[in-house]
């Protein structure tokens, strides 16, 4: 797993990106930026998911060997996996979620409304359980 070059960030810091980029992505979504909406959502799951590791840890700042970009092992890692595991709407969720990549950014054309639609609708949904499992 490829670490970041990046300090890591206090899990304030992570909480702050994720809103801030959940609103950027329903603001793409909304002038039909599909990609661009897809791509930021993935990051509003991934920051949130990092929060829950710090969390988890009882970590006020994101250890180096988290800094990844990798959706699954972030959720593995988050001691919410169980969780998810035995909530099918979470499952449903997750499992549009963990579709996307950092790579995405390169696709941006190729993304179509509807799938799009569906995966904001999916980081919209599993973004507030995220939220609300916050200690």
């Amino acid at each position: 797993m490829k670490k970041s070059k990046w300090p890591q960030e206090p899990k304030r810091v992570l909480s702050e990106a994720a809103n801030a980029r959940f609103q950027d992505a329903k603001a793409l979504l909304k002038v039909k930026r599909y990609g661009g909406a897809v791509y930021l959502g993935g990051y509003v799951i991934e920051c949130l998911l990092k929060v829950a590791v710090c969390d988890f840890l009882g970590a006020s700042k994101l250890p180096a060997e988290y800094a990844v970009h990798n959706l699954e092992y972030l959720l593995r890692v988050s001691g919410l996996l169980e969780e998810v595991r035995a909530s099918s709407m979470l499952t449903k969720h997750f499992d549009v979620i963990l579709e996307w990549t950092v790579s995405m950014r390169y696709r941006g054309a190729i993304v179509r409304a509807d799938d799009a639609h569906k995966f904001i609708q999916a980081v919209l949904e599993v973004r507030l359980w995220l939220l609300s499992k916050r200690k």
